[in-house]
């Protein structure tokens, strides 16, 4: 008994180290027949609530949202009442967190992250802009800011960046990580490298990405 007792954590540390290797065996085969596009889709798409039915993400940017820094007594006392109103009711304030995504369709969308009876990691699409959209960056994307970045939950070393998303109609303004995913992309890229993009553009990074690797 004493014996299958310390064997379970052995066995089990086996069967995680089989299940990582499966796992990363199939990932090489489905990107090597032309379906890594569609996995990371599918790896980001229920963020996105509004994507259209033949609309696929080929880039991702994640960050945090923009809050501007508070001065003034009223302003500090309103902020203090409504930790206080959240902690009430047990939900802890925090930062969103924020995707910003671009599509096949030539479109940027920003999900942002709300709390729902107290738990965290929901999102919705709080900005949608057509294609053309460009983006400025660092100072440029709100010249009155002062102060430090916030810190990076995703990289300890890389600094967010602050940038201003600009369509036609709307705007948004967020921290993002300098360099993102993109689809067929073999490193990071900066979303200031990507947009603004059109449809023909956004659906071609798709279509290339989705051929099947040549044979060797």
């Amino acid at each position: 008994m004493n014996m299958i007792v310390y064997l379970v954590p052995v066995i089990a540390i086996a069967g995680m180290l089989f299940y990582t290797r499966w796992a990363q065996a199939n990932v090489r085969k489905r990107s090597a027949a032309g379906q890594g596009p569609q996995m990371f889709h599918d790896a980001f798409a229920d963020k996105f609530e509004v994507l259209g039915p033949d609309e696929r993400l080929i880039g991702l940017w994640q960050g945090l949202a923009y809050i501007s820094p508070t001065s003034g007594a009223g302003q500090v006392a309103s902020k203090l009442a409504k930790e206080v109103a959240l902690a009430a009711g047990g939900i802890s304030t925090y930062t969103p967190v924020v995707y910003v995504g671009v599509t096949t369709h030539g479109r940027v969308l920003v999900a942002e992250e709300y709390t729902d009876m107290g738990k965290r990691n929901n999102f919705k699409v709080v900005c949608a802009l057509p294609p053309g959209a460009h983006v400025v960056s660092g100072q440029a994307a709100k010249p009155d800011h002062q102060g430090s970045p916030p810190k990076n939950p995703y990289s300890m070393e890389a600094p967010l960046e602050l940038v201003r998303l600009i369509g036609q109609d709307d705007q948004y303004l967020c921290w993002t990580n300098g360099a993102g995913m993109m689809t067929g992309a073999p490193t990071f890229v900066s979303i200031t490298s990507v947009l603004p993009i059109t449809p023909d553009r956004a659906s071609s990074v798709w279509q290339r990405a989705s051929q099947p690797a040549a044979a060797a």
